[in-house]
């Protein structure tokens, strides 16, 4: 299964993606500005959001529309988005919690 993560901070993800990587995902990190293109083309079933300074809105908008099925994942420590990230169909995770953990939440998740 594709597992797309869009970060601006490459260090945030090193031990995600080979969580990941471990339990089956082919996953795939890219910087915001090639996010849309990587999206189009691999069509990930997963896609994992940082925060981006609230960029990650208008991010996630333009992804859905070319890959409506995908699941979408904010993955973030700034509380103040997670509202506004479910209001908009996104799973809401705090970055805080650690990778481990988002590796059982993203196992969970897929099995609902």
């Amino acid at each position: 299964m594709r597992y797309l993560i869009v970060e601006d901070d490459f260090s945030d993800v090193t031990l995600t993606k080979l969580r990941l990587k471990r339990i089956g995902y082919e996953v795939t990190v890219v910087y915001p500005e090639d996010a849309i293109r990587e999206n189009k083309d691999a069509k990930p079933a997963i896609i994992q959001l940082d925060g981006l300074e609230g960029r990650c809105f208008g991010l996630h908008q333009q992804m859905k529309q070319d890959n409506p099925d995908a699941r979408y994942i904010l993955f973030s420590s700034r509380s103040e988005l997670y509202g506004k990230a479910a209001k908009a169909g996104m799973e809401v995770f705090d970055k805080s919690r650690g990778d481990n953990d988002l590796c059982e939440y993203v196992k969970n998740f897929i099995e609902r």
